[in-house]
């Protein structure tokens, strides 16, 4: 299946934005506002979750399974913005929670979270019934990412030694901690500008500019602007050109004859 494009707004009936519950799934270009949930990968491999934003949510994107990949997104002033809770195993008998495992967390921008930005084993040693929540998540990858916040917790690592960084850029002002520190974390204070709501990359004495590792099949940014040969780190890639895309509002989306006014300057209509 394959979901883009489309606008999620105070959308707070349950928990789960969007429930995944099979594999190979792609979600990608569509805009989480004012919301109380989260896009869940609840159950299925393999699945794919590129170039979203997710602005003033109560969560952005909660992992379950393998093989997902979660790349080019902007979180904006959620409480967590991506999830890794420890599973209940994998198969049949394993349990209603897969184990996260093997999964690539790239080039994600995360800013003014509330509680997390990452939290990695969330519900470690939950019971219910008959199962137990002790499988932490295992062999994931973060590369590429830019985490910026003045509140809560940068990044909760129960799993210390089950995870990958990367290149990574952290930083915690004011009344944030960055929490867990390790080699891939690197501390510094990267540079923005505010265009179309969001905050892009500026162009001076940027320590996220031509640092980030390359990554041959992720070959743009969040806006469908060219990475180079040398990408920044983060969702955006610092360019002139204009960009192809970027958050949606309600003049992006729906059918024509609900509008008396022109759509919105991203649509694809």
């Amino acid at each position: 299946a394959l979901v883009e494009y489309c606008l999620f707004e105070n959308a707070s009936g349950d928990g789960e934005i969007i429930s995944n519950k099979s594999s190979y799934n792609t979600y990608q270009y569509n805009t989480f506002r004012n919301s109380q949930g989260a896009l869940v990968l609840r159950g299925g491999h393999t699945v794919t979750v590129k170039g979203n934003y997710f602005l003033n949510n109560t969560c952005g994107v909660i992992v379950h399974g393998a093989y997902h990949k979660v790349i080019n997104n902007y979180f904006d002033g959620v409480n967590v913005a991506i999830s890794l809770p420890t599973g209940t195993g994998q198969g049949e008998q394993s349990g209603p929670y897969q184990t996260v495992e093997h999964g690539l967390f790239a080039h994600n921008t995360i800013l003014h979270t509330y509680q997390k930005a990452i939290y990695i084993g969330q519900n470690e040693g939950r019971v219910e019934g008959v199962f137990t929540w002790d499988k932490p998540p295992i062999d994931n990858k973060f590369i590429n990412n830019l985490i910026m916040s003045f509140r809560g917790t940068l990044i909760q690592n129960n799993n210390q030694d089950g995870t990958i960084w990367e290149n990574n850029i952290v930083w915690a002002g004011k009344e944030g901690r960055q929490g867990f520190e390790g080699e891939g974390l690197v501390r510094d204070i990267p540079k923005f500008t505010k265009k179309n709501g969001v905050y892009c990359l500026s162009g001076e004495n940027n320590p996220a500019l031509d640092r980030a590792s390359r990554l041959p099949y992720i070959i743009e940014d969040i806006d469908g602007q060219k990475r180079d040969e040398k990408p920044d780190i983060g969702c955006d890639e610092f360019s002139l050109t204009p960009a192809k895309r970027g958050p949606l509002t309600a003049l992006d989306v729906g059918p024509h004859w609900m509008k008396k006014i022109n759509v919105g300057k991203f649509s694809k209509m």
